[in-house]
């Protein structure tokens, strides 16, 4: 694992910097040197070993070292910065072919390790064992040697097994990964019952509708009669809980699907009469639904569970997208993002919202909007109109006179009233995606196989910035008609490693006329594969009087994983007994493992199958996050100023987080800095004691804090090194043979290979 140090700066330097562990002996961990020329940024590379990971710790303190000045000369750079660097961590998966067994059946299972970057592991598994629901280790492997990143191992149950939840462990590099699957006696479910239930339960509302389908696992009807259950169900500390959960049941046939209707007044009523007529504590219950269906032919019942419906007052959310600044740049033009949602989330195309944006006392934005059919109503307003006193901007959204969202943007302060402001680059939507598990979207009458290498198909995707697509992202800043051309850096940051850096030279026309005016310019670079799942961008210039002007925005970039892999079968409709081919592409090298079930045990239960999200919480948990900054900040706060309120996007004492400036985009990119340019601008803010502290907190343990020290020639530097945490078509019908079958495999495809 490597931590990056980047170093910019205008000068003939020759740069080093070292690290040195604090919590342990002093020793040097990692250190770099290297010369630059002038008017150019470069790189060191401190190589952390793994090794320091021991006694358990997942992080250690550590001492940034910054030593540099010109080549034939003394030092003008010598500076030091306490930092955190948590180590590197593998991730261990284990998958099943079930989730759950029958006494006799053999448990086939799969190790996978990863390390932080998905790359297959190597080495040995240290040890797997299998625990019963007694506490008794029951099963042991010890150095298990890894194939292509994978071990797979069976354990056969015994005919009489105790029942109930066993566990499976696996420990690899001293990371360890747990399952837990069932041994039952059991009987395959013939077909299941789904319930469609309403998005949520208008308070108002005449009626509640559920739609209860129950379909065989190979696709076909079933005829028979449906029991429905509707309840009110309270939260656990509702006071007269039992007394208020309404029950109602209704029957009726089922030939495939059909629609239960029941009055809302009804599951209601009791509660309404408790409360008063308006329902007040509504919204913290919901209406479950059950439904049981018997099956005519054979008398045989399946029911469905724990579907649930919230119950709400209002039919109306609306929320501030994150692509709404949380700050403004005076001069500038301020715009965002109001999602406008019916409570299950979708669109209220065509309702009509109030949009509200009020500065210094003044209604700087007083206007309706039609919401359309993305659900997503966008406003601006002109630079002009914001006040050039205003310290902050009050936003509100509304619905029917009922301010339904808040939201609050700071002012962003420059000395010279210069500012960058990047326009916000669009979140992807939500993917629907087959990964660990692909399935085919023709019928087939063969199984549908499950991939334990990482694979996804990708659709219903919009708007997303693309791997190996150019990223173009628009700008506008500050300038005056006689200026000089311009330089911008911008350097590009995910998973706390400077994966790219440019610079763009913006020419300045002659513009006509005095004064500040605002021109637009654009950053381009590729997207690549280390920039998933998202990247801070921050970019910059330099004034001449050396004051840093700056901004930073967050790229998410689609969920794709570097080694794509494709499965399909080489016929899309097989007779039971025939033969069909299944064919995989992958890169060459690339360790297959593939799993096909009779989708009738999912029925039962899950949770044995590793997801898409299992993945990508791997890549996305190593974002270093803002940095906080400096300690270098030049303000000086109270050990009981920084309580466990400070660093939260939502404050106890809002008031009392800093003045936003260049150096909040620094810290915003997730990077600390030393820099003898102006950087930090905005006055600090008087410390005022709150009423009260959280005692427990570590920030109220340790006293106040060192005394500060001020700031030197550029560094740029992640605060952190990267930290990882840890079938549509079930079995058919016999065959037309005159042999009696007596055994019913639940597993059909249990293999590996390797593509060659």
């Amino acid at each position: 694992m490597k931590a990056t140090v980047v170093l910019v700066f205008a000068a003939v330097l020759a740069q080093s910097g070292s690290l040195v562990e604090r919590s342990g002996p002093g020793e040097e961990i990692a250190s770099d040197g290297a010369q630059f020329t002038s008017d150019s940024e470069g790189t060191l590379k401190l190589n952390i070993p793994r090794n320091l990971r021991t006694n358990k710790r997942d992080s250690i303190r550590a001492k940034l070292n910054v030593f540099g000045g010109p080549v034939h000369g003394g030092l003008v750079i010598q500076k030091s910065e306490i930092i955190t660097i948590k180590i590197p961590k593998i991730s261990v998966f284990i998958q099943t072919d079930k989730p759950i067994y029958k006494p006799g059946q053999t448990v086939n299972m799969r190790i996978v390790g990863v390390d932080e970057n998905l790359k297959p592991l190597t080495g040995q598994v240290k040890r797997v064992s299998i625990t019963s629901p007694g506490k008794v280790r029951t099963m042991q492997w010890d150095n298990v040697d890894f194939i292509g990143g994978i071990v797979s191992l069976k354990f056969p149950l015994s005919s009489q097994p105790l029942l109930g939840d066993w566990k499976i462990e696996a420990e690899v590099k001293g990371e360890k990964g747990k399952l837990v699957f069932s041994v039952d006696k059991y009987v395959l479910p013939k077909f299941e019952v789904t319930i469609k239930p309403p998005s949520f339960v208008a308070v108002k509302s005449k009626d509640i509708k559920a739609t209860v389908c129950a379909q065989y696992t190979y696709g076909k009807p079933v005829k028979g009669t449906v029991s429905v259950l509707f309840q009110m169900k309270l939260p656990d500390w509702y006071w007269r809980r039992k007394y208020l959960e309404t029950q109602i049941t209704t029957e009726k046939e089922i030939d495939g699907c059909t629609d239960v209707t029941i009055k809302t007044e009804d599951v209601l009523n009791k509660f309404k009469q408790y409360n008063s007529y308006y329902c007040h504590g509504c919204e913290h219950s919901k209406i479950a639904i059950n439904a049981t269906v018997k099956e005519t032919a054979t008398g045989i019942s399946q029911n469905a569970t724990g579907t649930e419906s919230q119950i709400v007052r209002g039919t109306a959310k609306l929320k501030f997208l994150p692509s709404t600044p949380k700050e403004f740049k005076p001069g500038m033009a301020y715009s965002g993002q109001v999602k406008a949602t019916k409570p299950d989330g979708s669109p209220m195309k065509g309702a009509q919202i109030k949009i509200v944006i009020r500065g210094r006392g003044r209604r700087l934005l007083d206007k309706y909007f039609i919401v359309p059919e993305s659900g997503l109503v966008e406003f601006s307003i002109n630079g002009s109109k914001i006040p050039s006193n205003a310290k902050s901007l009050n936003l509100q959204a509304k619905h029917q006179q009922q301010t339904l969202a808040y939201y609050n943007a700071k002012r962003w302060y420059s000395p010279s009233n210069s500012y960058i402001s990047m326009k916000r680059v669009p979140s992807p939507l939500k993917a629907q995606v087959a990964y660990m598990y692909v399935c085919c979207e023709e019928p087939v009458l063969i199984p549908r196989p499950s991939m334990v290498v990482f694979v996804q198909f990708v659709s219903g995707m919009t708007q997303v910035t693309h791997v190996g697509s150019t990223a173009k992202v628009k700008f506008d800043f500050t300038t005056i008609a006689d200026a000089k051309n311009v330089t911008f850096y911008y350097q590009i940051f995910s998973r706390g490693v400077l994966v790219a850096q440019g610079r763009n030279l913006h020419e300045m026309k002659n513009y006509k006329g005095k004064g500040m005016f605002t021109t637009s310019g654009f950053v381009q670079f590729a997207v690549t594969q280390r920039m998933v799942p998202s990247s801070r961008l921050l970019l910059f210039y330099v004034r001449d009087d050396l004051e840093t002007v700056a901004d930073n925005l967050q790229i998410d970039v689609e969920d794709k994983l570097e080694n794509e892999v494709k499965i399909r079968f080489s016929d899309s409709i097989r007779k039971p007994g025939e033969a069909t081919s299944l064919i995989i592409t992958a890169e060459p090298g690339s360790q297959v493992a593939v799993t096909a079930v009779d989708k009738s045990v999912h029925l039962l239960k899950g949770g044995n199958e590793l997801s898409q999200d299992d993945a990508i919480q791997v890549l996305s948990s190593q974002d270093v996050g803002p940095s906080g900054g400096s300690d270098h900040s030049g303000c000086y706060n109270p050990y009981w100023w920084g309580g466990p309120w400070q660093r939260r996007r939502r404050s106890f004492f809002p008031g009392y987080s800093k003045d936003l400036d260049a150096s909040s985009a620094f810290e915003n990119s997730g990077i600390l800095y030393f820099s003898d340019l102006t950087i930090k601008t905005a006055k600090c803010e008087t410390p005022f004691r709150p009423p009260y502290f959280f005692v427990d907190h570590p920030t109220f343990r340790n006293g106040p804090p060192q005394e500060r020290a001020e700031l030197s020639p550029m560094l740029l530097s992640p605060i952190a090194a990267t930290d990882t945490p840890i079938l549509k078509k079930g079995k058919q019908k016999k065959t037309k043979s005159v042999k009696v079958r007596k055994e019913f495999p639940e597993t059909w495809l249990w293999t590996e290979e390797l593509i060659k």
